[in-house]
């Protein structure tokens, strides 16, 4: 099937899925300080969240490495 027969069928998808009328109703609002800063934030806090998880990894490591 040649590829300008499929654009009918793709738009009609779009316009049915409604996706056309939630993009158009997109509003651009003011970021708020503390969603800025939480978008500052976030990678320190998940390399945080990962640290603390391999330092408990490495800890129950040598728990059991110390009781054999």
């Amino acid at each position: 099937m040649p590829i300008p027969l499929l654009i009918p069928i793709v738009a009609a998808g779009a316009g049915a899925t409604g996706y056309w009328w939630i993009t158009s109703k997109a509003e651009n609002k003011e970021p708020s300080f503390s969603s800025e800063l939480l978008a500052v934030l976030q990678p320190l806090l998940i390399i945080i969240v990962i640290l603390f998880g391999l330092r408990w990894l490495y800890q129950q490591g040598n728990s059991t490495a110390k009781k054999t």
